[in-house]
Parts: structure tokens; sequence; C-alpha cells
């Protein structure tokens, strides 16, 4: 059986992980505006790199994992629209004129 809609859980820590690294960067962003000249516009560009690559790799990333998984149906032969006739074509390819083959179809 495939399971072809995603689980609620599987949703819910991308934007769980979107929600506290919002928080937080704009947390530390509000601390860094303290700072001295260089160094709060040095804190803010580190900030924002450590937030985008947070949110890329724990918000984005998922959700390809989980857009692959339902929406890529399996392509062995033998399913699809055409199943039976593909599966025998693909069986015959294998193993021309062979008795194993033979019998794997019976």
């Amino acid at each position: 059986m495939i399971h072809k809609h995603p689980h609620w859980k599987m949703l819910l820590l991308p934007y769980v992980v979107l929600i506290a690294t919002l928080a937080v960067g704009i947390w530390l962003a509000f601390l860094a505006k303290d700072a001295s000249s260089p160094w709060n516009s040095v804190g803010l560009i580190a900030i924002g790199v450590v937030g985008l690559v947070l949110l890329v790799w724990l918000f984005l990333v998922p959700f390809r994992a989980v857009a692959h998984h339902a929406f890529h149906r399996d392509h062995r032969p033998g399913h699809g629209p055409r199943g039976r006739d593909q599966a025998d074509r693909h069986r015959q390819s294998r193993c021309p004129g062979s008795a194993a083959c033979a019998s794997s179809t019976a």
C-alpha cells in the first residue's frame, strides 16, 4: 500500500521551525541594533544568513521530501495503466527464452 497523503506531523515540524527561527532572529536583531557602529551591521548580516540557511534546511527541504513522497508514483513494471503488458515486456527483455522466466509468468 502506498501512502499518498503526508501525515500532519510531517507538516507540523517545519512550521514550528519557521516560527521559532523568525522569533529568535527578530530578538537577536533587536539585540544587534544596540551594538557599536560596524558590529551592528555585521550582526544583522550574520543573523540573516544563519536564519536563511536554517529556513532553507529545516523548512523548505522537508517540503521537497513530502512533495516527492506524495506526487511520485511507483514506476516498476506491472504497475500503472498498462501494467500487465509492461510487466510481460520487461520480463521477456530480461531473459528471453529462459525456462525460469516462463515459470514465473504462470
